[in-house]
């Protein structure tokens, strides 16, 4: 079964084992929502698979972690819950690094996250080159979208303000 923007909510099909999110979402309630058509109960259905390609689960962690829910929409999720996730070495799956240091999908060791320090020290601050061509790449574009769309330097002058 096949569908867009169509069985997101209020759909139920418990045969339902796979759920593949193309479409990033800002709302958690969505996020559990588009997740959940796989996690009807069916006598038999022991899991069900998210393929996730729009890095929700970055954004939203994982669709059954612990979350307190208030009236006021200030509810935290659990501390466990907010650790950082990370790629598995291997497979790529995501993982908890914290939870253990084998991945949960195909057992491969994950090295050991590297702490950093910041320090401070002095210096004189000078213009990279990458973010100077970057400035340089950015007026061309904006120059010709004002070219093909008539608008003079003026308007020009303001988008390269704002960008």
């Amino acid at each position: 079964m096949v569908n867009v923007g169509v069985l997101t909510e209020g759909f139920d099909c418990p045969p339902v084992s796979c759920i593949i999110v193309a479409r990033p979402t800002k709302s958690l309630v969505l996020w559990r929502q588009m997740c959940g058509r796989g996690a009807r109960v069916l006598e038999g259905k022991t899991r069900y698979l998210v393929l996730d390609h729009a890095g929700n689960a970055w954004r939203h962690g994982f669709p059954d972690d612990p979350k307190v829910w208030t009236l006021d929409g200030k509810g935290e999720a659990p501390e466990e819950s907010r650790e950082p996730f990370r790629c598995c070495v291997a497979c790529g799956y995501l993982i908890r690094p914290a939870a253990s240091p084998f991945c949960s999908k195909c057992g491969a060791e994950q090295p050991e996250t590297e702490k950093r320090e910041l320090a401070e020290r002095d210096g004189e601050l000078e213009r990279l080159k990458a973010a100077e061509e970057q400035r340089k790449a950015r007026e061309v574009i904006v120059r010709k979208l004002a070219e093909t769309r008539g608008l003079g330097e003026d308007w020009i002058a303001t988008a390269m303000e704002e960008a």
